[in-house]
């Protein structure tokens, strides 16, 4: 008599799926559950503009006790779309007192009744240009490229000034629903890129994500120079942009003329 063992192969075991994404192990196969904008069998691509969460949050909320139901959003805004998670924070412990009371606080907490957090970034830890990101009962150095220790004290061993890559002039018809252009900067330590309209403001339709200049819906009022400026501690380079709206139901070849 012949006995049959059968024990299914854990496709997900090599790890096969990239970028944080969630394998799922399926018969003689799997699937990779990819994060918000990554694609591919392994979720390899990702995303081509991509943006730091941020949140919303108000920083108060008073009600009477016994209230039924209490709602509290967290708006998060980020590419790709950030996970948000909430925990409660102890404070401290509050000792009872004649007429009064202490509170002993928890490491992170200062003030009389330990509801004041402790601003670890405060005292400016860290160097080369790099973010402080306060967090609780401690703090990370969020680095340049190229730099790197706990306070972004070690340089990069080879610097190089920006330079950047933009083309000289863009043509859209009005009314185009999406632009974007990008300013590519190449230096070590990576460049910081910024875009600005020349002589005035963005219009309210206009913004930067990461290294693109974004229209949405175009308007006549976004036809100009735009300046895109990239900025290590080596050096600046910038460059200048045209962008130029025509009407569609103006002969093309003479729209220029309507610029002027």
């Amino acid at each position: 008599m012949c006995i049959f063992h059968i024990s299914e192969i854990n496709e997900c075991a090599s790890h096969p799926c990239m970028n944080g994404a969630t394998c799922v192990d399926l018969f003689n196969r799997y699937n990779c559950d990819c994060l918000d904008g990554d694609s591919g069998k392994h979720c390899e691509i990702g995303p081509t503009v991509t943006l730091a969460p941020k949140i919303q949050l108000i920083s108060e909320k008073t009600v009477p006790e016994g209230t039924h139901d209490l709602e509290i959003s967290c708006y998060a805004q980020g590419i790709p779309t950030p996970v948000v998670t909430w925990e409660e924070i102890d404070y401290g412990t509050c000792h009872d007192g004649v007429n009064g009371y202490t509170y002993s606080c928890k490491d992170g907490f200062d003030g009389v009744n330990c509801d004041t957090e402790i601003n670890e970034c405060a005292s400016h830890p860290c160097m080369k240009g790099a973010t402080c990101v306060d967090l609780f009962n401690r703090y990370n150095c969020d680095c340049l490229d190229g730099d790197s220790g706990k306070h972004c004290e070690i340089g990069p061993t080879v610097t190089l000034a920006p330079k950047i890559q933009l083309i000289s002039e863009k043509t859209v018809p009005e009314g185009t629903h999406d632009l974007e252009i990008a300013c590519y900067a190449q230096g070590i330590p990576t460049p910081v890129v910024t875009w600005e309209e020349i002589d005035t403001k963005f219009q309210p339709n206009v913004r930067q994500i990461g290294h693109f200049l974004v229209m949405e819906n175009v308007t006549m009022a976004d036809k100009g120079y735009y300046t895109c400026t990239a900025k290590n501690r080596v050096g600046t380079d910038n460059k200048v942009v045209r962008v130029i709206v025509y009407d569609e139901s103006t002969n093309y070849y003479n729209f220029d003329i309507l610029l002027l």
